[in-house]
Formats: C-alpha cells, sequence, structure tokens
C-alpha cells in the first residue's frame, strides 16, 4: 500500500474530522518535543517519532484540502525551531476553526506545503533515516488496524 493509499483509506475508516483533529494532536505532541529539545532535554527518538507523525497525518491533509502537489516553499537558512512551532501553531489554528464545506480550505491549503517543508527540514537536521524508520513503523502499525478490524 501507498503513503498515499495508506492516507486514504485513513480517511475513508476514520472520517475527514477525526483526522483533522488527529493533525492537531500530532502538532501538539510534536510541539512537546521540540520544547524540549529548545532546552536540551530531548529524546530524538520521540522528536523523529512526532516527525514522523506529522508527516503521515499531513498527506491526509494533502488529500482533504485538495493542496496542490507541485507548489514548493523553500525553507530559509534562519529557519529554526520557533519558526516551526509557530507554523505549527497557524495550522492548529485555522484547522481548529475549519468548519467542513463552509470553511475556507485556501488557507490551509497554503500553509500545508511550508509546514511539509519545516518539517523535512527538521527530520534533515534530527536525521532522515530516523524519521524514516518511524515512518515505517507507523504506517505498518496503520495498516495492521485498517485491515484487522475491516
Amino acid at each position: 500500500m501507498t503513503k498515499i493509499e495508506l492516507a486514504q483509506a485513513c480517511i475513508n475508516k476514520y472520517g475527514a474530522e477525526a483526522q483533522m483533529l488527529h493533525m492537531i494532536e500530532g502538532i501538539g505532541e510534536l510541539t512537546v518535543e521540540l520544547c524540549h529539545l529548545e532546552r536540551g532535554r530531548f529524546v530524538e527518538d520521540k522528536v523523529a517519532e512526532e516527525t514522523a507523525d506529522c508527516l503521515a497525518v499531513l498527506d491526509q491533509m494533502d488529500i482533504l484540502f485538495d493542496v496542490d502537489k507541485n507548489q514548493s516553499f523553500k525553507v530559509s537558512d534562519d529557519n529554526n525551531i520557533g519558526s516551526l512551532i509557530s507554523a505549527m501553531g497557524f495550522v492548529q489554528t485555522w484547522l481548529g476553526g475549519y468548519k467542513g464545506e463552509r470553511g475556507d480550505k485556501r488557507i490551509l491549503r497554503d500553509l500545508f506545503p511550508e509546514f511539509r517543508a519545516r518539517l523535512i527540514s527538521l527530520s534533515q537536521k534530527i536525521g532522515d533515516k530516523r524519521v524514516e524508520a518511524w515512518q515505517k513503523i507507523k504506517a505498518d502499525r496503520m495498516v495492521e488496524r485498517l485491515t484487522r478490524w475491516k
């Protein structure tokens, strides 16, 4: 199962609203780990795990909000943890206030590529291999959950 197929299967199984809440929750958990990172008391695996979780759910948001896969965002050299936390706060705020079909998808559609670019930059800083390993673990767990409770 590709990551896009897995993302669509999660949306189909749990519903769009539940997955939007999952994105908000994942951002919150990553924020905690990033604050630990800034204070020098972090566990690299926890940051990698939460980064992988956000990237996985972000694939679902791309589907839900019709994000243009060709749209890119260049992370500047001054990219830091504070700017990532700020970007995550914007995503949480807009996603938390999104009201389905009546909501404005454009703002979130524009925020997600920046958020993804910042997550990828973080992934590179903490070690792509570590994040990729967690992505595989998370994907395997989700496939198991989806197939177990059909």
